[in-house]
Order: C-alpha cells, then structure tokens, then sequence
C-alpha cells in the first residue's frame, strides 16, 4: 500500500493506492486550533415531590383576577404564559446531570414504564 500525503499545519489530506483495487478512496483531516469540548452531561430539570409541591402551592395562591378581568385574549395570554413560566423556572432550575445519572443505562430509556425496562 501506498500513501500520498499533502502536509500542512492545519490540513491533512490525500490518496490511498492500493493496487488490489480500482477505486482510488481519498483522505481529508482538518484539525481544529482548540479541542472541540463536549457537553456530555445537559441540562435537565428535577421534578421532585417537594419542587411539584412548591410549583402548585404558587400557582393556587397566585392572584388570577388580573387575567379574568382583562378583554384582550392575547395580553390575557402572555401575562398568564409568563405567570407561569416564571414560577416553573423558579420550582424546577435547569442543573447539571450528575455523573452518576449520565453513567445510568436506564435514561436512556426513559419513556420506558417502570416495569418494561428490568
């Protein structure tokens, strides 16, 4: 086998000949200045017992009446929407997914019940 190589500092590229074959396949490496950085472990939301408490003991001592008494449904809407995702985000943060949790077979299966994923 032979190896035709064009070398830069940034590019690798070229041929591989190999006379068993007709196809001629062909090489490109471009490597990038910085380590492209993964994020293997999201963002994801808790919804624990206590933080589902929290978020529906805010939404039942919210006051409506501003989105009862108001005519138009579009401004209704936005100030209910943003009610809302107000206190969602305040009960259930965004927090990193623990390394344990990331390491867990079973989320990768999630929207799996209970009993179908032993």
């Amino acid at each position: 086998m032979q190896v035709k190589l064009i070398k830069t500092k940034k590019i690798k590229c070229g041929n591989l000949v190999v006379d068993v074959s007709d196809h001629l396949p062909n090489y490109f490496l471009l490597f990038a200045d910085k380590p492209v950085v993964r994020n293997d472990r999201p963002d994801v939301r808790l919804f624990s017992k206590k933080a589902r408490e929290l978020f529906f003991n805010k939404l039942d001592t919210c006051d409506w009446s501003n989105i009862y008494a108001s005519t138009d449904a579009s401004s209704a809407y936005n100030v209910f929407s943003t009610y809302i995702e107000t206190q969602f985000n305040d009960c259930f943060p965004k927090v990193k997914l623990s390394r344990k949790r990331a390491r867990d077979k079973k989320m990768d299966h999630q929207w799996f019940e209970k009993g179908q994923q032993d």
